[in-house]
Protein backbone atom coordinates (compact mmCIF):
# COMPACT_ATOMS: atom_id res chain seq x y z
CA UNK A 1 0.00 0.00 0.00
CA UNK A 2 1.34 3.48 -0.93
CA UNK A 3 0.65 6.64 1.00
CA UNK A 4 1.97 9.90 -0.49
CA UNK A 5 4.78 8.28 -2.50
CA UNK A 6 6.14 6.34 0.47
CA UNK A 7 5.67 2.66 0.99
CA UNK A 8 3.78 1.74 4.12
CA UNK A 9 4.79 -1.37 6.02
CA UNK A 10 2.43 -2.83 8.61
CA UNK A 11 4.30 -4.13 11.60
CA UNK A 12 2.80 -6.32 14.29
CA UNK A 13 -0.71 -5.69 15.44
CA UNK A 14 -1.29 -2.71 17.67
CA UNK A 15 1.62 -0.60 16.37
CA UNK A 16 1.61 2.37 13.99
CA UNK A 17 2.64 1.78 10.38
CA UNK A 18 6.31 2.52 9.47
CA UNK A 19 6.92 4.72 6.46
CA UNK A 20 10.08 4.58 4.32
CA UNK A 21 11.50 4.28 0.83
CA UNK A 22 11.94 0.93 -0.82
CA UNK A 23 15.33 -0.28 -1.92
CA UNK A 24 14.38 0.20 -5.59
CA UNK A 25 13.45 3.84 -5.01
CA UNK A 26 16.73 4.52 -3.19
CA UNK A 27 18.77 2.82 -5.94
CA UNK A 28 17.01 4.80 -8.70
CA UNK A 29 17.58 8.10 -6.84
CA UNK A 30 21.26 7.19 -6.26
CA UNK A 31 21.68 6.32 -9.94
CA UNK A 32 20.24 9.66 -11.03
CA UNK A 33 22.46 11.50 -8.54
CA UNK A 34 25.63 9.74 -9.74
CA UNK A 35 24.78 10.31 -13.41
CA UNK A 36 24.41 14.04 -12.72
CA UNK A 37 27.65 14.18 -10.71
CA UNK A 38 29.66 12.36 -13.38
CA UNK A 39 28.24 14.65 -16.09
CA UNK A 40 29.27 17.73 -14.09
CA UNK A 41 32.75 16.29 -13.46
CA UNK A 42 33.19 15.53 -17.17
CA UNK A 43 32.28 19.10 -18.12
CA UNK A 44 34.62 20.50 -15.46
CA UNK A 45 37.49 18.27 -16.57
CA UNK A 46 37.00 19.29 -20.19
CA UNK A 47 37.01 22.99 -19.24
CA UNK A 48 40.23 22.61 -17.23
CA UNK A 49 41.92 20.75 -20.11
CA UNK A 50 40.94 23.51 -22.55
CA UNK A 51 42.15 26.24 -20.20
CA UNK A 52 45.49 24.46 -19.77
CA UNK A 53 45.87 24.20 -23.54
CA UNK A 54 45.31 27.96 -23.91
CA UNK A 55 48.04 28.90 -21.45
CA UNK A 56 51.20 30.37 -22.91
CA UNK A 57 54.10 29.04 -20.89
CA UNK A 58 57.21 31.14 -20.85
CA UNK A 59 60.45 30.32 -19.15
CA UNK A 60 61.91 32.87 -16.80
CA UNK A 61 65.53 33.76 -17.51
CA UNK A 62 66.15 33.48 -13.80
CA UNK A 63 66.07 29.69 -14.18
CA UNK A 64 69.15 29.80 -16.41
CA UNK A 65 70.88 32.28 -14.11
CA UNK A 66 70.12 30.06 -11.15
CA UNK A 67 71.65 27.02 -12.87
CA UNK A 68 74.81 28.97 -13.69
CA UNK A 69 75.10 30.50 -10.23
CA UNK A 70 74.58 27.12 -8.56
CA UNK A 71 77.22 25.54 -10.77
CA UNK A 72 79.84 28.18 -9.99
CA UNK A 73 78.92 28.36 -6.30
CA UNK A 74 79.43 24.59 -5.97
CA UNK A 75 82.73 24.51 -7.85
CA UNK A 76 83.99 27.72 -6.17
CA UNK A 77 85.90 28.50 -9.37
CA UNK A 78 85.06 31.35 -11.72
CA UNK A 79 86.94 31.85 -14.97
CA UNK A 80 86.37 33.89 -18.09
CA UNK A 81 84.35 31.69 -20.44
CA UNK A 82 81.20 31.46 -22.51
CA UNK A 83 78.84 28.67 -23.52
CA UNK A 84 75.31 27.53 -24.27
CA UNK A 85 72.78 25.42 -22.45
CA UNK A 86 69.19 24.26 -22.48
CA UNK A 87 66.58 22.81 -20.14
CA UNK A 88 66.38 19.35 -21.73
CA UNK A 89 62.95 17.82 -22.10
CA UNK A 90 61.43 20.11 -19.48
CA UNK A 91 61.40 23.12 -21.85
CA UNK A 92 62.62 21.82 -25.22
CA UNK A 93 62.08 25.09 -27.13
CA UNK A 94 64.27 27.24 -24.89
CA UNK A 95 68.04 27.63 -24.84
CA UNK A 96 70.42 30.12 -23.24
CA UNK A 97 73.89 31.53 -23.84
CA UNK A 98 76.18 32.87 -21.17
CA UNK A 99 79.37 34.86 -21.02
CA UNK A 100 81.45 35.29 -17.87
CA UNK A 101 84.09 37.99 -17.75
CA UNK A 102 86.09 39.79 -15.09
CA UNK A 103 84.27 43.00 -14.30
CA UNK A 104 86.77 44.48 -11.88
CA UNK A 105 90.24 43.48 -10.78
CA UNK A 106 89.27 42.85 -7.16
CA UNK A 107 87.35 39.57 -7.71
CA UNK A 108 84.08 40.77 -9.23
CA UNK A 109 82.86 38.81 -12.24
CA UNK A 110 79.92 39.67 -14.48
CA UNK A 111 77.71 36.91 -15.86
CA UNK A 112 75.61 37.81 -18.93
CA UNK A 113 72.80 35.40 -19.78
CA UNK A 114 70.63 35.53 -22.92
CA UNK A 115 67.52 33.33 -23.31
CA UNK A 116 66.21 32.27 -26.74
CA UNK A 117 62.94 30.63 -27.73
CA UNK A 118 63.43 28.31 -30.71
CA UNK A 119 59.71 27.75 -31.31
CA UNK A 120 58.46 28.68 -34.76
CA UNK A 121 57.03 32.17 -34.95
CA UNK A 122 58.27 33.19 -31.51
CA UNK A 123 60.65 36.11 -31.08
CA UNK A 124 61.16 36.02 -27.33
CA UNK A 125 64.67 36.89 -26.28
CA UNK A 126 65.56 38.16 -22.85
CA UNK A 127 68.83 39.12 -21.23
CA UNK A 128 70.07 39.27 -17.67
CA UNK A 129 73.36 40.22 -16.01
CA UNK A 130 74.45 39.50 -12.47
CA UNK A 131 77.67 39.73 -10.53
CA UNK A 132 79.64 37.07 -8.70
CA UNK A 133 82.35 37.78 -6.18
CA UNK A 134 85.16 35.28 -6.10
CA UNK A 135 88.43 36.13 -4.40
CA UNK A 136 90.91 33.57 -5.69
Amino acid sequence: MKAGGLSVFWPRAGKKPVRGFTLIEVMIASGILFMCLFAILAVLSNCLRNARALQHRTVDIGMAASELYTHYANTNRVAEEWGTGDFGETYPDYSYDWHIWEFWTNGWWQVDVAMHNRAAGQAEDSQLSFFVFNRQ
